[in-house]
């Protein structure tokens, strides 16, 4: 299968995003342009079609498979970061969707992450909507 249509580096335009943390009231916001994520191939080791290198906001490359004009999470994934103050940040994806415009020069991701820092009690969970447009050629 190609997968040349992911595939490069991806410039952040726009994006928002909406978080509970307990029995907070939700907040939302904006998330700043200009970050560049990419796809690259899956490898044997992680079991996808594609990797997103997620660049900024410390948090954890998604794998995703190809399905009917989209990449997709291939299921729950989570991971650990480190953060700089010394506590750590559990993550868990539950959704992704990446979808490419039909000229290949722009697309949509939405995704949802649970996260818990070790110093805190509640979970967070975040749904992020992004627009992104392609920065290196799909070839």
């Amino acid at each position: 299968m190609d997968f040349s249509l992911y595939l490069g580096g991806w410039k952040l335009i726009s994006g928002d995003y909406t978080r509970q943390c307990g029995t907070d009231s939700a907040t939302t916001g904006a998330i700043a342009p200009g970050e560049v994520d990419s796809f690259v191939p899956g490898t044997q080791a992680s079991k996808s079609d594609l990797i997103f290198d997620l660049e900024g906001m410390d948090v954890c490359d998604i794998h995703a498979d190809v399905l009917d004009g989209g990449a997709y999470g291939n299921g729950n994934q989570s991971c650990t970061v480190a953060e700089t103050d010394g506590t750590t940040t559990y993550l868990q994806y539950t959704y992704f969707e990446f979808v490419v415009s039909d000229d290949g020069q722009s697309a949509l991701a939405t995704w949802d992450v649970s996260s818990l820092n070790d110093a805190d009690v509640d979970t967070c969970d975040t749904e992020i909507s992004v627009r992104y447009q392609r920065t290196t050629p799909n070839n």
